[in-house]
């Protein structure tokens, strides 16, 4: 979890945290989805923060990630 001012920040330091707390929900939900289907029943429950509704100073990256999941 990158911490700080934005601009501090690389695309790099962003793309990683991205990829993790956003595509990284996607990727496993696309890899239990056909067993899901398959067997007619389950259930995903996305879990975010509130920091993905109002950022507190110093989490505009991380903020960015919750809000987009």
């Amino acid at each position: 979890m990158y911490l700080g001012i934005t601009e501090a920040f690389g695309i790099v330091q962003a793309h990683q945290q991205m990829e993790t707390n956003y595509y990284g929900a996607i990727r496993t939900m696309q890899a239990v989805l056909p067993s899901m289907r398959k067997s007619g029943t389950g259930l995903i429950i996305n879990t975010s923060s509130l920091v993905g509704r109002m950022s507190p100073p110093f989490f505009g990256t991380y903020t960015a990630t919750k809000h987009a999941l």
